[in-house]
């Protein structure tokens, strides 16, 4: 997924790039460490301010990579100051207010939002998968074109939507069931143990939506590939 999201949001040389939520396996961490892009990373509080800059020390990307405590709700950033933001594996805000506050803070035209979010996939409605995410989010879940129709109405042109296969979503649970006490959400952790724990077939996985910022009446969107 990392290498994908780095070919659609053609960062410039000195992109700013945005990471809330993902914890150790971030795709921001990964794209630090795979890409050398610099970045800030938004912790909730200061006790995971300090997990998060040991991270960043263990993993030498303390000099690109800043850690800093916001609240997720009322974000401490200019407008158009990151050409990328990445939102994973949080549940605090439903998609709707999710890509609206985040839009004032992309680069006008350029800036790229990518968030993960529970999505219902094939025929399946009502599997254990699908009603649990679905009690954990507050919300009914979308199909990944249906987010993307999300997007599009919230102000972004839909690039992109990624999902996890079976065995993906395996890897995705046994690393969130597997995190210590004290570290990330036990929201996740909680619900993890409970999907590998159950048998029965899966309606629902994790998506990677991505959009580019849009604006009313822009002229047409010149890319930065050259290839």
């Amino acid at each position: 997924m990392a290498q994908r999201l780095v070919q659609v949001a053609q960062l410039p040389a000195e992109g700013r790039v945005l990471g809330l939520g993902g914890g150790c396996s971030s795709l921001t961490l990964t794209l630090a460490l795979d890409y050398r892009i610099g970045a800030v990373v938004g912790v909730p509080d200061e006790a995971a301010l300090a997990l998060e800059s040991e991270r960043l020390r263990e993993a030498g990307i303390q000099d690109r990579v800043e850690a800093r405590a916001v609240s997720p709700t009322k974000l401490p950033f200019r407008d158009g100051e990151f050409h990328l933001a990445v939102v994973e594996a949080h549940l605090w805000l439903p998609p709707e207010q999710l890509l609206t506050q985040l839009r004032r803070h992309l680069v006008p035209s350029e800036g790229r939002l990518a968030f993960t979010w529970p999505v219902r996939v094939g025929r399946g409605s009502g599997t254990s998968s699908g009603e649990a995410w679905a009690d954990r989010t507050g919300t009914p879940l979308m199909l990944p074109r249906e987010l993307l129709a999300l997007m599009s109405r919230c102000g972004y042109e839909p690039e992109d939507a990624l999902t996890l296969d079976a065995p993906q979503l395996g890897a995705l649970y046994e690393d969130w069931a597997s995190q210590p006490e004290g570290e990330g959400d036990p929201l996740f952790r909680d619900e993890a143990a409970r999907q590998l724990a159950d048998s029965r077939p899966v309606s629902v996985t994790w998506g990677l939506l991505i959009g580019r910022r849009q604006e009313p009446n822009e002229r047409p969107y010149q890319s930065h590939d050259q290839g």
